[in-house]
Order: C-alpha cells, then sequence, then structure tokens
C-alpha cells in the first residue's frame, strides 16, 4: 500500500468518525426542570458515546484520528474539565454527581470516567510511539497541538486528582518529563502568582 492510499485512508476515518460524531460540548447543569435535565441527559449521552467511539477504537485507528483532529478531540475534552463541578462547588455537585434524579448522577459518573479514561489513553506515548513518531516528538505533538496544556493539567489535577492520584501523578509526569515547554509555562504561572500573593 502505498503512502497515499495510507493518507487517503486516515483522512477517510477520520471524516467518518467526524461525520458520525457533531463534537458535543458539555454544559453544567443548572437548573433541575425537566426540560434543562432532558437536553442536559441528552448532551451527556452524546458525550459518552463520543468517548466510547474513541475508546473502543483500535490503537492505530485511535491514533490517526487523534494526530490529524482538527482540535475537536482537544474542545471536547476541554469543554468538559473548564465546566466539570469541583469539589468545592457544593450545589453543582448536588445536582450532578450527587443528584437526587438517579439517571443524572449515573450519566455524570460515567461520562466523568469516560473523559478520564480518554485522557489516559491521550497521555498514553507507548500506545502512540508507532503512530506519532517517538517519544520526544509526542511531548511537542502534545504541547502543540493543545492536547494537554498547562491549564489543562491543572484542571485534570483539581478534577480526578482527589479519586485518582496516582494515575494523575503519572498523567503529569510523562507531560512534564516529555516536554520542557510544560515546566517553563509553570515557571512563569509561578513568578506571576508570587507577585500577586
Amino acid at each position: 500500500m502505498g503512502s497515499n492510499d495510507v493518507h487517503d485512508r486516515i483522512n477517510v476515518e477520520s471524516l467518518l468518525f467526524h461525520k458520525a460524531h457533531l463534537t458535543p460540548t458539555y454544559f453544567v447543569l443548572d437548573s433541575v426542570d425537566d426540560s434543562s435535565v432532558v437536553r442536559w441527559e441528552e448532551n451527556v449521552g452524546e458525550m459518552i458515546d463520543f468517548c466510547t467511539d474513541l475508546l473502543n477504537r483500535s490503537s492505530e485507528s485511535f491514533w490517526k484520528i487523534v494526530s490529524i483532529d482538527d482540535c475537536s478531540i482537544v474542545s471536547f475534552v476541554n469543554s468538559y474539565l473548564v465546566e466539570c463541578p469541583r469539589y468545592c462547588q457544593p450545589e453543582s455537585m448536588r445536582r450532578t454527581f450527587f443528584s437526587a434524579i438517579e439517571r443524572v448522577s449515573l450519566l455524570q459518573n460515567s461520562l466523568h470516567e469516560h473523559i478520564f479514561r480518554l485522557l489516559v489513553r491521550l497521555s498514553d506515548s507507548a500506545e502512540a510511539q508507532p503512530y506519532i513518531a517517538f517519544e520526544s516528538f509526542f511531548g511537542d505533538f502534545m504541547h502543540s497541538s493543545g492536547l494537554f496544556d498547562l491549564p489543562m493539567l491543572l484542571d485534570i489535577c483539581a478534577i480526578y486528582g482527589k479519586d485518582n492520584p496516582d494515575s494523575v501523578v503519572n498523567m503529569v509526569n510523562k507531560a512534564f518529563s516529555s516536554e520542557p515547554r510544560y515546566t517553563e509555562d509553570l515557571e512563569t504561572v509561578l513568578s506571576l502568582l508570587a507577585r500577586v500573593c
């Protein structure tokens, strides 16, 4: 199979994936009235389907889609990380993770787990290696593509660090050890915070 055939197959596979999924974005359930709950449930269901489709793909298919993606996967994950209720937001946590409406709680917890599994897979340089040239390039790819940036890593720590500390430490360590720019980004942020605090 020639390189053009492989490239065409990659483009077709990516196109089919994106045609099957308009990239959903997470929004907070701000009210428990029936119409808000139904709209939220439909959206979260679409997000779970999006994750499931990606997670069930072979390594080759998964990394082909990720490597030529038009930022929709980054936008998808970021929408959840930015809007996901935090432990310091008890009212939002009660409406979603600990909702009196059992199906809301089940969906929120399922989506939370699916996003985490997707993040773990996205950070797996060993799985990506045959498809993203080599490990030093993987760090550059992660940073440059926005798959992981410093705000995203901080969100991951805040959202998943309490329940999955070992996995989160491993994920963050992979990012920092594979790409020096993460350290530079963090030093910049810390120096600015030191001037403010």
